[in-house]
């Protein structure tokens, strides 16, 4: 019986299409694809994230690299699918939420843009450029009061950060909420 089980397992037509990804062949594509992209061979560079791809869907790097790529090339929406897995393989990267975020902007996706920054943010708060991209995002989406929120925690961060206090200012002119003063000038 265990012979025709190991028969039936070896001979399985499904089976005969999977493929274990080699791990340092893989490393290996990575690498000359991450060559290419840095002496500008993008086109060369995609090919081989996308054979990094075929073998292994789930990896990060490569999804991340190939995002980046597309989204430079102006291709932001072909990028989210790839960037999506990134940011569901390595979550706990910032960098891959923040290149999420700019092709969800690129696309015209501001509710996913701006769950990308928040997401990005919990893993990295004194980063004040995303803070300013939030800001963005958020007056995008009329939610002002939580502009002046990210404009003051930008604004702890570098406290002389004249787009800090023009966010806080574009989203205090388009609320009702009073204006406080924000500047040291007197």
């Amino acid at each position: 019986m265990l012979a025709n089980f190991l028969t039936a397992w070896f001979t399985f037509p499904v089976m005969a299409h999977v493929t274990v990804p080699n791990r340092p062949a893989l490393v290996g594509a990575l690498k000359d694809a991450i060559k290419e992209q840095r002496a500008g061979r993008l086109d060369a560079a995609e090919a081989g994230y996308r054979r990094v791809l075929a073998a292994d869907a789930g990896n990060a790097n490569a999804n991340h690299l190939l995002g980046r790529i597309l989204i430079d090339a102006k291709r932001a929406k072909q990028a989210l699918p790839f960037l999506r897995r990134a940011t569901k393989a390595a979550p706990k990267s910032a960098q891959f939420l923040a290149s999420l975020s700019e092709a969800c902007r690129l696309a015209g996706r501001v509710k996913e843009e701006a769950a990308a920054i928040e997401a990005a943010l919990k893993l990295a708060p004194k980063q004040s450029a995303l803070l300013h991209r939030l800001c963005s995002a958020l007056i995008k989406l009329n939610r002002y009061e939580d502009v002046i929120s990210a404009a003051g925690r930008a604004l702890e961060i570098e406290p002389d950060s004249a787009l800090a206090y023009n966010n806080q200012g574009v989203a205090q002119c388009l609320t009702s909420a009073p204006m406080e003063q924000t500047s040291r000038i007197s």
